[in-house]
């Protein structure tokens, strides 16, 4: 019974061992700012993003190069590259907008997070000529280092100023966002299953040599008892034949 219980309870603690921690997703919360500049690049001419006097719908979209800095929580300091496109055909005298498209790499020392700019994102005229004021909508679509798995959204809210036409401008942001990191399971390392020792074979009595008659069993060997009723025969057959001669 003593063995029965200790190989169950070995059982039991190997398969809870297998049993791998319950992961829980890790959600944090991101402010802060991003300087940089955006870049119309090479292959732009220069009539380009100018919607006010487009020769044709072309010249209604353009591309920019962007980069820059950030400062964050959590994220920390960090750079951002990355790719924007400015179409200027939703502009209307109503809403002077851009549709802004593109992607933003967010660069820190624990990884890079790939943000998606949405077609909901925008670049928009203000009261000054040389200042626009953009919006961004993005989702986290791709990540490295301590960020792999990352999923989440992020907004931006900031100015561009024109620093040579509408080839370059500087640009600055407000940013805002939500992140959340899968908890990694881990691995269990497998453990071997305990095999259940079986009791030692009883001993082969030599050839010609009696059986131990010693053993404990509850019944006794067959040649014990035999003797056994042997001799209580004997003693009852001497008392018989003592009473027999006292008469």
């Amino acid at each position: 019974m003593l063995r029965s219980r200790l190989i169950i309870g070995s059982l039991l603690t190997v398969a809870l061992l297998a049993v791998p921690a319950i992961a829980a997703a890790a959600t944090f919360t991101v402010t802060g700012t991003s300087t940089g500049t955006a870049t119309a690049q090479p292959t732009e001419p220069a009539a380009l993003c100018d919607p006010t006097a487009p020769d044709n719908a072309e010249e209604l979209v353009c591309d920019f190069d962007i980069a820059g800095t950030f400062t964050a929580t959590t994220l920390g300091a960090g750079t951002y590259t990355g790719t924007t496109r400015l179409d200027w055909s939703i502009y209307t005298g109503a809403e002077p907008c851009a549709e802004m498209t593109g992607t933003m790499v967010l660069t820190t020392g624990d990884g890079t997070l790939t943000l998606t700019m949405a077609d909901s994102s925008r670049v928009c005229e203000t009261g000054d000529p040389d200042v626009h004021a953009t919006s961004m909508d993005a989702t986290i679509t791709g990540a490295t280092g301590d960020y792999v798995g990352a999923t989440g959204t992020f907004t931006g809210e900031g100015t561009t100023t024109s620093v040579d036409g509408v080839l370059s401008y500087s640009a600055e942001q407000d940013l805002a966002g939500s992140v959340t990191l899968p908890d990694p399971t881990p691995t269990p390392t497998p453990t071997p299953t305990p095999t259940p020792s079986s009791a030692a074979p009883s001993a082969t009595p030599a050839v010609g040599a009696l059986p131990d008659t010693a053993s404990p069993s509850s019944g006794g060997s067959p040649i014990a008892i035999l003797l056994g009723a042997v001799f209580i025969g004997a003693v009852m057959l001497v008392g018989n034949r003592a009473r027999q001669l006292g008469r």
